[in-house]
């Protein structure tokens, strides 16, 4: 900003009005800073000053590399930029009565500066501001009409979230255009025999993690992980066949049912047996599954092609089409352009339900056990900034039934590369001796939407597999190290939530889409509007 500055009263003309410029500039900033300090600290501020200077230090500076004279104009078009910016901004950010008021008397006496060097820009720039207004407008209307709240008002909530981590705003626009479900939470807890204390456990919550940041059920991974390790019990976090609609509108409601469903599941007791795990793959599909009395929890995913999320409508035809099966999406096969969603009656869903019908006639011949050796550890990472972990980090389970060692990874990752996750099952089912091993990742939504232009970064891109592999190979050892012989119980919880559901995730898709599109020549207005004084030197 600093240098902004200097090179723009450095390649000024020596009069008044570049300093008045410069101090209406610096005024539009100290009013940003004053009325959203929480959204704009001082590095913010700074891109707005050099946003706002920015187009007239190009164009002194294009004049005197060319010989031109410096044109007087650009001080107009330096203060057209700020106001633009200032009242664009301040809309965005959402602005009560009072505050309003001072951004208006600030503009209107910002434009008398600019009446006094050029009448014909000022009349350019309430042009501007007016066109500014009627697409705020516009966006208002659009989002009665889809959202039944002002369109600003779920602007300011996004924008809220990403500068000022404010979750409330948009959960408050989201849960108004949700659904009450029950959601059914499944937890495995092994128990240790020696002194009956709940040791680790699989949890399985119905509701999808997202949509995106710290909203809704985005974080509930690390929400699970870090609730019952408060209790000393390590918690493995699988990924139940859901989708968005199944994303949960409010962070707190989510909050508190997993610390309910988490005292209820620990003071709870019931025997149940398991069997060991057995894989079994069917054209390109692959399961890596679990008896439980009678009921099969099977972990999907691909061998060689990707695949995106198993809706619950899945699992409710599979219930129906073939018997008592937990579908579990592993949510590890990322392949680049190519991750279907797995939808009702494709050619993906037929071979899935041959493969489940096959993996359950063999359920019923697995041999059960009362006891099971079980180690259980979490690793926290650090993602360098690589947004590809989320706080939960990575967890490892060994299950052990007479020698034979079994090990369920999850990583608190949004997905993983096909062929990373397939490298590093070879190389520590080598090392460890492990009769088999099963890559999760929890789909967590915690690091989507943290990086500018970028959705997420799938697990591998970034990370390298020597990386990953250095920091699996320790979380596994301490589980090895950790084994003890534990009971094992199962606890199926059902809590009723407030979800996205179809019609509230299609019509939160239908307004970003749409606003999207018009706030796209808020972008010309700012920038090009303010140049056109130049046309008429």
């Amino acid at each position: 900003m600093v240098a902004v500055i200097s090179i723009f009263i450095i390649i000024a003309p020596l009069d008044p009005w570049t300093y008045i410029t410069l101090f209406t500039i610096l005024t539009h900033t100290v009013v940003l800073y004053t009325i959203q300090r929480k959204l704009m600290p001082v590095r913010r501020l700074m891109g707005f000053v050099v946003f706002a200077m920015g187009s007239s230090v190009f164009i002194r500076a294009l004049s005197t590399l060319l010989g031109l004279p410096i044109i007087f104009s650009t001080n107009i078009i330096a203060i057209l930029t700020s106001i633009n910016l200032l009242y664009t901004v301040s809309r965005g950010c959402g602005l009560g009565g009072g505050k309003t008021l001072v951004v208006g008397f600030v503009c209107a006496g910002s434009l008398l500066v600019v009446f006094t060097i050029a009448p014909l820009a000022t009349i350019i720039g309430m042009s501007s501001i007016l066109l500014l207004s009627i697409i705020f407008r516009y966006l208002n209307i659009l989002g009665l009409n889809i959202l039944k709240t002002e369109g600003i008002k779920a602007i300011s909530g996004f924008v809220r979230l990403i500068l000022a981590n404010e979750v409330e705003p948009l959960e408050s626009i989201l849960s108004s255009i949700g659904i009450d479900k029950r959601i059914e939470f499944r937890f495995l807890l092994f128990r240790n025999i020696a002194d009956n204390n709940p040791k680790a456990v699989i949890a399985i919550p119905g509701l999808h993690p997202g949509p995106f940041r710290s909203i809704g059920s985005s974080r509930i991974s690390n929400m699970l992980i870090e609730e019952f390790e408060r209790y000393g019990v390590a918690c493995v976090v699988l990924h139940s066949a859901s989708s968005h609609e199944l994303d949960a509108t409010n962070s707190r409601q989510v909050k508190n049912i997993i610390m309910d469903s988490v005292n209820r599941v620990l003071s709870l007791s019931r025997g149940i047996r398991i069997s060991p795990p057995f894989r079994l793959d069917y054209d390109d599909f692959t399961s890596f599954n679990l008896v439980i009395d009678d009921v099969v929890y099977s972990m999907i995913s691909r061998i060689s092609h990707g695949m995106d999320d198993i809706s619950y409508k899945v699992q409710e035809r599979v219930l129906h089409d073939v018997g008592n099966v937990v579908i579990i999406d592993s949510h590890s096969s990322y392949v680049d352009n190519h991750n279907p969603v797995l939808e009702l009656d494709s050619d993906l869903y037929i071979k899935m339900k041959h493969m489940l019908r096959n993996v359950l006639q063999i359920s019923g011949t697995m041999r059960k056990y009362d006891i099971v050796d079980v180690g259980c550890s979490r690793l926290r990472v650090s993602d360098k900034g690589n947004y590809e972990l989320g706080s939960g980090g990575i967890v490892a389970m060994v299950l052990r039934f007479n020698g034979d060692s079994f090990s369920i990874f999850s990583f608190d990752s949004n997905n993983i590369l096909l062929h990373t996750r397939k490298r590093l099952a070879e190389r520590l089912m080598k090392e460890f001796n492990l009769n088999d091993i099963e890559i999760t990742t929890t789909d967590t939504h915690s690091i989507v939407g943290v990086r500018a232009k970028e959705e997420y970064s799938v697990l591998g891109r970034r990370m390298k597999i020597e990386e990953l592999y250095k920091l699996s190979r320790e979380v596994l050892s301490r589980s090895l190290g950790q084994m003890s012989r534990c009971s094992v119980e199962e606890h199926i919880i059902e809590s009723c939530l407030r979800v996205l559901g179809e019609e509230g995730l299609e019509k939160l898709r239908m307004f970003v889409s749409r606003s999207v599109r018009v706030i796209k020549p808020l972008i010309i207005i700012i920038f090009a509007f303010p140049l056109l004084p130049l046309l008429f030197r």
